[in-house]
C-alpha cells in the first residue's frame, strides 16, 4: 500500500495538468502567431538567430525540447539528419506534426525527458524552459539526456530590464493566455542553473526589442494587424533588432536571453 503523494509532486502533477489546459486554450491562437507571412518572416529570424549559436550542421540526433507547435522543427531539419522534439501538450504536437512529419515527435514533460541517458549530441530550448514545474529539473535533465561534450542552447524571455519585468509580470496575471507561476529570467539565473546542472556556459546573445514585441506575438498584441505594410515593416524592424543587439547598455533591455552551454567531456 503506498502512502501519500509528497506535497511537492502534487504541485507538480497541478502545473502540468495547467499547462495541458493552457495550451489547449492557445493552441488556435498559434495559428495566427505563426500564419501570416509578416508573422513567418519574424519566427526565420527568431529561428536563425537562435541556431547561429550552434555548429553550421548540427551534430546529430538533436531534440527540440518542449517543441510546441513545431515552430522551430523545420529549420532544425534543415541542418541537423536525425531530429527529435518533446513536448507536453497534446493540442501542440498536433501541430508539431505538420511542419515536421519526418521528426520523432513524444509527448512527454522537460522535467522527466523519454529518452535514455546520453542520448543527444545538442539539445535546443525555444521559449519552453518558462514552463516547467520545476525549471532546476528541467535543466538537469536536459543535462542527462546529453552525450558528453554535448550542446545546450535556449532562449527564454529576459527579466533583465525592470520596465520589461513590470510589463510581463502584468501580462502574465491579467491575460488567460499565460500561467502565473511561469516567469521569465535575469542572466545570473540561467548562468546558475546552467552551471549547477553541471554544464559549461560558452556563450550569452540578447534578442528581441521592436520586432519581438510587435510581430512575435500578434494573438495577445494585435497592433501590426491593423498596420499597413506588415511584411517590409517587420523587415525593417529586423534590421533595427539587429542593430540594437550589439548597442552595449541598450542590448540589456531586450525581451529574450539566448546562451549555449557544453556538457563537460570524459
Amino acid at each position: 500500500m503506498t502512502g501519500p503523494v509528497p506535497p511537492g509532486q502534487d504541485a507538480a502533477a497541478a502545473h502540468r495538468e495547467r499547462e495541458v489546459a493552457l495550451h489547449r486554450h492557445v493552441a488556435a491562437g498559434y495559428r495566427l502567431r505563426y500564419g501570416p507571412e509578416f508573422a513567418r518572416i519574424f519566427q526565420r529570424y527568431w529561428n536563425e538567430e537562435l541556431l547561429a549559436l550552434l555548429p553550421e550542421r548540427i551534430p546529430a540526433p538533436v531534440l527540440d525540447n518542449g517543441c510546441g507547435t513545431g515552430i522551430l522543427l523545420p529549420d532544425l531539419a534543415a541542418r541537423c539528419d536525425s531530429v527529435h522534439a518533446v513536448d507536453l501538450s497534446p493540442d501542440m504536437l498536433a501541430q508539431a506534426m505538420q511542419r515536421g512529419p519526418q521528426v520523432d515527435l513524444r509527448e512527454g514533460d522537460i522535467g522527466n525527458l523519454p529518452f535514455p541517458d546520453g542520448f543527444f549530441r545538442a539539445v535546443v530550448c525555444r521559449g519552453s524552459l518558462h514552463h516547467a514545474a520545476s525549471k532546476e529539473k528541467a535543466f538537469a535533465e536536459a543535462y542527462r539526456v546529453l552525450a558528453p561534450s554535448g550542446l545546450f542552447v535556449l532562449t527564454e524571455p529576459s527579466d533583465d530590464f525592470p520596465p520589461v519585468r513590470w510589463a510581463r509580470a502584468l501580462l502574465y496575471r491579467f491575460s488567460s493566455r499565460f500561467d502565473e507561476d511561469d516567469r521569465a529570467f535575469r542572466k545570473k539565473e540561467v548562468d546558475r542553473m546552467l552551471r549547477d546542472a553541471g554544464f559549461q556556459p560558452l556563450a550569452y546573445r540578447r534578442f528581441g526589442f521592436l520586432s519581438y514585441l510587435l510581430c512575435g506575438f500578434p494573438d495577445v498584441l494585435p497592433i501590426i494587424l491593423w498596420l499597413p505594410g506588415k511584411v517590409p515593416l517587420t523587415r525593417l524592424l529586423i534590421r533595427i533588432d539587429r542593430a540594437l543587439s550589439r548597442v552595449p547598455g541598450v542590448r540589456v533591455t531586450s525581451f529574450h536571453l539566448m546562451a549555449l552551454a557544453r556538457k563537460p567531456g570524459r
